[in-house]
């Protein structure tokens, strides 16, 4: 199983910065999880999902891609829980 980071913009979303990290063996079911843990605030508008971006930890946790939120936070920010 996988760990998938689902990040948070400054409003609007299920939290205020940070993410979330999903455990998934794909991105479609970590997106599945993240409906069915959030139900009507997972989405922003129909068929629109209500967060910023999503990473597969190996690309969240590099800082070439991720930039440095894993170590210094997103927008003051960390992990707010973990979804299994």
């Amino acid at each position: 199983m996988k760990t998938y980071y689902f990040t948070f913009g400054q409003s609007g979303q299920p939290y205020k910065g940070g993410w979330v990290e999903i455990k998934a063996n794909s991105c479609a079911e970590a997106q599945q999880k993240f409906i069915d843990h959030f139900g009507a605030k997972a989405y922003s508008r129909p068929g629109i999902l209500n967060y910023a971006w999503h990473y597969p930890e190996e690309y969240f946790k590099d800082p070439l891609i991720g930039g440095d939120m894993y170590e210094k936070g997103n927008f003051g920010a960390f992990c707010h829980e973990v979804i299994e």
